[in-house]
């Protein structure tokens, strides 16, 4: 009897050794299958954060594309024949325009009172802004502030005896009466005197013409201000 008690009891003990060895290894496995499962989730959440930074890189990129194309395309369209802002002639006079559409630029610019007349009368475009640029600073001083205006409104009143002399002091210098024929003043509608001059052989050389206040237009050939 004592024998089959002693056996129970050594059985009981072997059923829950093994129950616990059970017990542990499912734990084990359920740990690992957490940790397999957890590593999983990280590694699709990095996954989608690299995906979701490479996308909005590559949008911030054609973005910026976009901008500086649409810039240059702005900068490309500007009139350089009639310069009305300091902006806009920075852009063509620093943009990629021919050498001759910035001076144009420029010289738009200084008749529109954008900037005062620089002392540059040779070279670059930009080097004539500069110059300007001191010349309203104060560093530099304009050469033109030095040379006498010879286009102000005088108090002679203006008649046909008198319309060729201020032509004359207007030009600095007695008109050229061996190269050129002048045609007589002609007293105009608007109170002003034009006549017109030509080569010996005929042709048409310019013309003038004096308002009432003696200031005088200079014409070329072909009609245009100079």
């Amino acid at each position: 009897m004592k024998k089959l008690i002693i056996l129970f009891f050594s059985s009981m003990l072997v059923l829950a050794a093994c129950g616990q060895k059970e017990d542990s290894s499912s734990k084990d496995n359920n740990e690992e299958n957490k940790q397999d499962n957890k590593q999983k989730e990280d590694s699709k959440k990095e996954n989608a954060n690299k995906s979701a930074s490479n996308t909005e890189e590559q949008s911030t990129e054609e973005v910026t594309t976009d901008e500086q194309q649409s810039s240059e395309e702005e900068n490309k369209n500007l009139n350089y024949k009639n310069v009305t802002d300091r902006d806009t002639l920075v852009k063509i006079l620093y943009g990629d325009y021919t050498e001759e559409q910035k001076v144009i630029a420029y010289n738009s610019a200084v008749s529109n009172d954008v900037i005062p007349q620089g002392n540059v009368l040779e070279g670059p475009a930009s080097a004539a802004y500069e110059s300007s640029l001191r010349v309203e600073s104060g560093e530099e001083k304009s050469i033109y502030d030095e040379l006498p205006d010879d286009n102000q409104p005088s108090d002679e009143i203006v008649d046909r005896s008198n319309v060729m002399d201020f032509v004359e002091d207007y030009e600095g210098e007695t008109l050229d009466t061996d190269s050129y024929t002048f045609k007589e003043p002609e007293h105009r509608d608007d109170g002003s005197w034009g006549f017109a001059y030509y080569t010996k052989d005929g042709e048409l050389a310019g013309s003038y013409i004096v308002n009432e206040y003696g200031m005088v237009s200079k014409f070329d050939e072909d009609g245009i201000e100079e």
